[in-house]
């Protein structure tokens, strides 16, 4: 009886609304002619039969995922180990369901790291392949995020 999983619950997490990058994303996209509902499902593909949304993962175990998983990944980056990066982001995505985990650390990574490439693979496997990302999508993609941020800014100093 003990090894039983208790049912998941928690708060429904909506990976183009509910996050910053994840909205970021969503507008890269749908500039480069791809639908939001094309994008949705795509995203959604990762979930298993009968699991209708992906959900937040819970504040203290996130916390302490954020605290180690840095560790790990900037060690496998730093020595090109990316098929390792992407087997964890597979991982974290795919088997755990922790989206919105997966893109604080991508986003971790869009921004510390100059890797194109292992970039542009990870946004494919949040996507689950389903959408090709070509050439475009990462300068555009940091130029949505770089407009998004000094947006955040603008506001900050308004207030």
């Amino acid at each position: 009886m003990e090894d039983q999983e208790p049912k998941k619950q928690g708060f429904p997490f909506h990976p183009l609304e509910d996050f910053v990058l994840g909205e970021v994303l969503g507008r890269t996209l749908v500039a480069l002619g791809h639908s939001k509902e094309e994008i949705q499902k795509a995203i959604l593909s990762h979930l298993p039969e009968g699991q209708p949304e992906f959900l937040f993962t819970p504040n203290a175990k996130k916390q302490l995922l954020l605290q180690s998983m840095p560790v790990e990944l900037r060690s496998f980056l730093e020595s090109g180990k990316e098929k390792e990066v992407i087997d964890i982001f597979r991982k974290t995505i795919s088997e755990e369901g922790r989206l919105d985990l997966a893109l604080e650390l991508l986003e971790w990574i869009c921004t510390g790291f100059e890797k194109e490439e292992l970039v542009r693979a990870l946004f494919e496997l949040v996507l689950n392949g389903k959408i090709e990302l070509n050439s475009e999508f990462y300068p555009l993609l940091m130029k949505e995020y770089d407009k998004e941020m000094r947006g955040d800014l603008d506001r900050i100093r308004e207030e």
